[in-house]
């Protein structure tokens, strides 16, 4: 016995999908806790380069509406 198929409804006006563009649902406030290292050479060769790393981990987050969570994060960087 064959089943009729019927249209499936996508209601591309529902009210989540509406939440998810409004302009009070973006923002965040949030607070890290940093941990870094620097690496200064004196050298001849790359004098005066410095080589920085830090790890980062939010103490406070306050995010609005729905949002992307972190858990910590890393930091390298270079400056000549």
């Amino acid at each position: 016995m064959l089943e009729e198929s019927r249209p499936v409804n996508l209601n591309l006006n529902s009210d989540w999908r509406k939440k998810l563009h409004e302009s009070i649902q973006k923002g965040f406030n949030k607070v890290n806790f940093g941990l870094g290292l620097n690496f200064v050479n004196n050298s001849v060769y790359f004098k005066n380069n410095r080589l920085a790393l830090e790890f980062l981990i939010p103490i406070y987050r306050d995010y609005e509406g729905i949002q992307m969570a972190d858990s910590f994060s890393f930091v390298l960087g270079w400056q000549y």
